[in-house]
């Protein structure tokens, strides 16, 4: 299978921030630090609201990837918002789909058009554009009733949000999202309220109003353009120094060869015999005659002839 042409489905590691690449097996689980609802809008330039308008994708180069340009409309700002701050505007996110070949980024949220999603976006990304890639991502999800409820990137309800900002969801504990056991050891915590029938969700009116005072108190970034930006990652090719080369700049001795093992002495009789002589074999007496050197006497019962 050639690298890059015959992929099909892709995911990135969270933990890679300098660049993305595809691969044909899924990642299991990311390393995104769990964070609440303060740590969150701390590294926030800005919290919105947005409806999702059109999503295009396109091929990426150095490193070659996809990515997407998404269009966000009707923005309403929660925070970071400054004078003649857009109402409408594009957010490129890594991963995406063109053709049979699809990215897709571990842990991250996926946008569709229609979707209405609450945002922590930083200042500038180089991973992905919302705080702990998917962690500052909530989905807002109106039911039959009228009533709009907040959901995580993944699909789990929100059910409150505890004295320490930590949000609370309404699942158990072993429930899975994206193929990953959502756990108190994963990037989220989960409280356990499916067995709490007087709990019920939360809606995003009660959402809202539990977060907006954590998010006037939190740090202002001071912004004069829209947060979400994309800094290109610089990628160059650095060649193999060979250790001469390497110990004139760095003054570092090189690894010396290791010495060359000695050669194999014949030696004459079988070893299997218990009696046998371990001597070494005499050269033929031709090739000492060819040599110039004299044959040795031959030696009998008689003594010398």
């Amino acid at each position: 299978m050639t690298w890059g042409r015959h992929i099909r489905t892709g995911f990135l590691i969270a933990t890679i921030a300098c660049g993305s690449f595809a691969a044909d097996r899924r990642a299991i689980a990311g390393t995104v630090v769990p964070m609440s609802v303060a740590t969150m809008a701390d590294y926030s330039a800005q919290v919105i609201v947005a409806e999702i308008g059109e999503m295009t994708p396109r091929w990426a180069d150095n490193p070659r990837r996809i990515e997407t340009t998404v269009e966000l409309l009707n923005i309403e700002y929660l925070k970071g918002g400054y004078d003649g701050a857009p109402l409408q505007r594009t957010l490129v996110v890594p991963g995406g789909c063109i053709g049979e070949k699809q990215l897709r980024i571990c842990c991250a949220p996926e946008f569709q058009t229609g979707q209405r999603w609450l945002l922590f976006l930083l200042p500038e990304y180089k991973t992905f554009p919302t705080v702990g890639i998917g962690q500052g991502a909530f989905r807002i999800v109106t039911d039959q009733t009228g009533a709009a409820h907040v959901f995580q990137h993944g699909g789990l309800p929100v059910s409150g949000m505890n004295d320490e900002s930590w949000i609370e969801y309404a699942v158990q504990p072993q429930a899975h999202v994206h193929g990953q056991a959502s756990s108190a050891a994963s990037n989220m915590r989960v409280v356990d309220r499916s067995k709490d029938a007087a709990a019920g969700l939360m809606t995003f009116a009660e959402f809202r109003y539990a977060i907006q005072p954590v998010l006037d108190a939190s740090r202002d970034h001071k912004l004069t353009q829209p947060a979400g930006r994309h800094v290109p990652v610089k990628l160059r090719p650095v060649p193999i120094r060979t250790a001469a080369a390497e110990e004139s700049k760095t003054g570092a001795r090189p690894m010396r060869k290791p010495p060359e093992a000695a050669p194999i002495r014949q030696r004459v009789g079988s070893t299997n015999e218990p009696n046998a002589k371990r001597a070494v074999a005499p050269a033929s007496r031709e090739n000492k005659a060819d040599a110039g050197a004299a044959p040795a006497p031959e030696k009998s019962e008689g003594g010398e002839r």
